[in-house]
């Protein structure tokens, strides 16, 4: 029993591991263990009442000597009695407990600011919403919903970029339901990034290696490939959603999965980006615009088309005019437009 509290005490914990002690009773809080009440007299003798002996609240009973406790009773040899009737309401000893079971910080709480605290209260503890103070609104700005976009590790994302990279004839079902019950934009983003850096770079040397006059580089292909990538990472599946909202077959699918799986097929670019710029003959980079659009179309087919199949023939041809047509426009500009010489430098 080293650890047991005097009558009426209760122990709490703050936020960084510190203990307090409050009591209930006289409503008396301290950062120091409150001590067991010591008898006075000549020996330090414990002493120890049997059940007759207590008589709680009774005003009536015989006192003999009695010495003041520090717990507000009143200890004597005749017996232990009390100077107040112990009363508990029922608010109280609600408090009491859920103070003991849930290690509450209220007794350390001045009451007078609790009307002003109760307003604060719907913001999560931490302040999981960025500053705290935004409408749920704008949950999109919310730190802790955005972190559930980018919660994913390099192990998945090297998977998934193999998935895209690796045409196969149907993907399993372990690659399906992995872009469709754990999309991440964390993937989509960089892979979009790194094409952005890609198309301008390659466009701009293959000018300057394969051009027979002196070019300047052409900054102009770093917003156009950004704007194309970008553009198509973020319009086509919001496009997407709606063409299956208007259909009226009650489709319905993530708009995460859409950009996840649609961001992870721009992976083929970035090898046709290197090829193109190697190989300057005009055959041979149609055939690998060709090939690298092959490979990004087979892959959203395998890991959307089952999600967003309708029966409706106009929204299924829009489908697919949508989302493999923007791939091929994709690659018919930057085949057709970053390889061709636009800032010649005077002589």
């Amino acid at each position: 029993m080293v650890d047991a509290l005097p009558p009426n005490w209760t122990k709490y914990t703050t936020d960084d591991g510190k203990d307090y002690f409050h009591n209930a009773i006289t409503n008396t809080t301290t950062w120091d263990r409150p001590a067991w009440p010591v008898v006075a007299g000549p020996e330090d003798a414990v002493y120890n009442p049997s059940l007759a002996d207590l008589q709680l609240g009774d005003k009536g009973g015989t006192s003999t000597t009695a010495s003041t406790t520090s717990s507000g009773g009143m200890l004597g040899t005749g017996g232990l009695a009390f100077d107040d009737n112990l009363t508990f309401s029922s608010t109280s000893m609600a408090n009491l407990e859920v103070g003991a079971a849930g290690n509450d910080m209220q007794p350390l709480r001045d009451p007078n600011t609790t009307a002003s605290s109760a307003s604060s209260s719907a913001a999560p503890a931490g302040s999981s919403m960025l500053f705290g103070f935004l409408p749920k609104f704008m949950f999109c700005f919310d730190i802790a919903y955005l972190q559930t976009h980018f919660d994913v590790s390099s192990d998945d994302v090297i998977r998934r970029i193999k998935a895209a990279a690796i045409p196969q004839k149907e993907a399993s079902l372990e690659s399906v339901m992995d872009f469709k019950s754990r999309p991440d934009l964390w993937g989509p983003f960089w892979i979009c990034t790194t094409a952005v850096v890609f198309l301008a770079s390659t466009g701009n040397f293959a000018q300057s290696f394969w051009s027979e006059a002196h070019v300047d580089t052409d900054w102009e292909l770093v917003s156009l490939s950004a704007g194309m990538l970008y553009g198509a990472l973020v319009g086509v599946p919001l496009v997407t959603q709606i063409l299956l909202y208007f259909a009226g077959e009650g489709i319905e699918i993530n708009l995460r999965q859409l950009v996840c799986v649609y961001g992870y097929s721009f992976v083929s670019l970035l090898p046709a980006s290197v090829l193109l710029m190697v190989i300057p003959i005009g055959f041979l980079q149609w055939l690998i615009a060709l090939a690298g659009l092959s490979v990004s179309c087979v892959f959203i087919r395998n890991h959307l088309w089952n999600d967003i199949a309708v029966d409706t023939p106009r929204v299924r041809y829009g489908l697919i005019a949508l989302l493999f047509g923007t791939h091929a426009i994709i690659y018919f500009i930057y085949t057709t437009h970053f390889f061709t010489s636009h800032l010649v430098k005077e002589a």
